[in-house]
């Protein structure tokens, strides 16, 4: 219809949408069939690789600095919902400010960001238990899994065709994180925390599929990020309540919700801020930008990130497994992936 154009996820009208954000047409970027610029095109905007790039940093500084404040005793749940109270009051009041109701979500993309919302709380609250068992660069360098689960989840929703390249791709990037696992504790020892860490790189790469189509829809990031974060934030706040309902009160007295220390209060802001608000954001803008398997392959770089700082922080050294791990983790990534951009339309 003329209320929600072509689209069948109902995006906001074209003309509501033109004044927030200039069509990639109007830069004279050369998109797609869909109308999505080509990141293979040279024309590929260089500050969405930057500001992509940018993201992994932030998002491996929280591993390390998360993994302190976990290691001090923080409930892990208690943190998770002040994070979701602070960062649900920034999307909220942005998104009431500066997005007009007709680019507010449709009945008809409900579906997809309930969707969205989901894999983001998977993401997030998986991360946090994570954190709670395993060490930040560990937690980092997983991450490049995600992009091996994008495009296995592409190849069941039926945009892409499962090849033996891939399989040997996926192979070889689950063999280096199965090496990775064992490099915590001894090398005889699979730590069950990485579990939780494959678990959480799954609903992140569920999440970044999903939320294409709502960009494409003419969704601004604001919006598909804010509204799956909320989303994200009721379901931490009903685990929470059943949680805290079902703990002894004897337990209650224990629980720690905050440390009365700058630090603790840094890593809170940063987390609020930037790990969550701002990433977030920018996430949704380059997925529309460069596809969804380009932005979670940049997840190559937090690990990377996470083991400088680790090394230049706290002086600890990687471990061979890591090291080896790792390099058959981005391995696979690349066989995957090298076969996934020629399969580009």
């Amino acid at each position: 219809s003329s209320q929600f154009g072509s689209s069948a996820l109902g995006g906001p009208p074209l003309t509501t949408m033109a004044h927030l954000e200039p069509s990639a047409a109007a830069q004279g970027t050369p998109f797609l069939a869909d109308g999505v610029p080509s990141a293979g095109s040279r024309d590929c905007p260089l500050f969405a690789i930057a500001a992509i790039a940018s993201v992994q940093a932030v998002f491996a500084g929280w591993q390390l600095m998360g993994k302190v404040v976990m290691d001090a005793g923080l409930n892990p749940i208690a943190f998770a919902l002040l994070r979701d109270l602070g960062a649900s009051v920034i999307f909220g009041s942005a998104a009431v400010v500066l997005v007009p109701s007709p680019g507010w979500p449709h009945r008809k993309a409900m579906g997809r960001f309930v969707l969205c919302g989901l894999s983001m709380f998977g993401n997030v609250f998986l991360n946090l238990l994570a954190l709670t068992v395993v060490s930040g660069s560990m937690v980092a360098l997983l991450q490049p899994t995600q992009p091996v689960f994008a495009s296995a989840l592409g190849a069941m929703l039926g945009h892409e065709q499962p090849t033996w390249q891939k399989m040997l791709g996926v192979a070889v990037c689950v063999g280096g994180g199965l090496l990775t696992a064992t490099s915590v504790g001894s090398v005889d020892h699979f730590n069950s925390g990485i579990l939780l860490v494959l678990a959480q790189c799954c609903c992140g790469a569920n999440y970044v599929v999903q939320q294409r189509p709502l960009i494409r829809a003419g969704y601004v990031p604001l919006i598909v990020s804010g509204c799956s974060y909320v989303l994200a934030s009721g379901c931490t706040a009903f685990l929470g309540v059943l949680y805290f309902a079902f703990m002894p009160q004897s337990a209650w007295q224990h629980v720690k919700w905050w440390e009365s220390t700058s630090f603790f209060y840094g890593v809170l802001a940063y987390y609020v801020v930037l790990a969550t608000v701002y990433n977030y954001i920018v996430i949704a803008w380059v997925t529309g930008k460069l596809g969804a398997t380009a932005v979670t392959l940049f997840t190559i770089l937090q690990g990377i990130f996470a083991c400088i700082a680790e090394f230049l922080i706290f002086g600890k050294d990687p471990t061979w497994n890591q090291v080896c791990g790792s390099g058959a983790v981005c391995l696979g990534l690349l066989i995957v992936l090298g076969r996934a951009e020629r399969e580009r339309p």
